[in-house]
């Protein structure tokens, strides 16, 4: 915060230095589940990429993304989901996988904790469908094993099952049969 602090005093008004650094902030405060703060940031840091006029599209999306998971987990799941909706064209146009396969989890995220069982689980399975599996294993086991646990939540067992042995196989391939990690999956 102190080396933001300076930044921000060196070069005052918008600057692509400065959001960057409002924007690492923002996340390590994501990390450190410090979300109301982070979501300040995340503010600064969208309004700035405005008015710079910024062109990347991954820049923005990055923003709308990280100001809906500090709105989600700060109990404002349908302004996150909005923000999301924003985000999704600018992911698809980037055509990465991996990254819409990541905004995808985040919708299933907002949606769980706006209690939407069955958009979270839609959203889960889009990401799983988008993922490109191949060296992408050990985030294909999580949004299974995401995925497991809702259909625990909902009761559903034997699918709930299913996605615990596809998390439990793709854990091994990454790991090993005989990691002790695999006693986590």
């Amino acid at each position: 915060q102190d080396a933001l602090a300076a930044l921000q005093a060196a070069v005052p008004g918008d600057d692509v230095r400065v959001f960057e650094a409002l924007h690492c902030r923002a996340w390590a405060l994501v990390r450190a589940q410090r979300f109301a703060e982070a979501g300040q940031y995340y503010e600064q840091v969208l309004a700035m990429h405005r008015r710079l006029g910024l062109p990347q599209d991954t820049l923005a999306a990055k923003c709308l993304e990280g100001l809906a998971t500090t709105l989600a987990r700060t109990g404002q799941p349908a302004k996150a989901l909005e923000l999301l909706a924003e985000a999704r064209p600018l992911r698809e146009r980037a055509d990465d996988p991996l990254r819409l396969a990541v905004h995808w989890q985040n919708v299933a995220t907002a949606q769980q904790l706006a209690n939407d069982l069955a958009a979270a689980d839609a959203a889960y399975a889009q990401a799983l469908a988008i993922l490109p599996i191949e060296g992408n294993e050990a985030f294909a086991a999580v949004l299974a094993g995401n995925l497991g646990n809702l259909r625990l939540r909902q009761g559903r067992e034997t699918e709930a099952e299913a996605e615990f042995r596809r998390a439990l196989g793709w854990c091994e391939t990454v790991f090993g049969k005989d990691s002790p990690r695999l006693c986590t999956a």
